[in-house]
């Protein structure tokens, strides 16, 4: 799941450095997600992020 997030979104560069080291378990990826009453349910969630002019603008709640 990690490997095609960084595939897909990852700069070239992030790319080359990471994802020949994953695919040989060299390195191990992962990542974390909760929110006050979703826990790890991802379909749960309720902060979303809205794209600004300056980036992004978050709105929720995190744990």
């Amino acid at each position: 799941m990690c490997a095609k997030m960084i595939d897909k979104f990852g700069s070239d560069e992030i790319k080359a450095r990471v994802l020949p080291r994953a695919m040989t378990m060299e390195t191990v990826l992962s990542y974390c997600l909760t929110e006050p009453g979703s826990g790890s349910d991802a379909a749960a969630l309720k902060t979303r992020a809205e794209r600004t002019n300056e980036g992004y603008a978050l709105n929720g709640t995190k744990a």
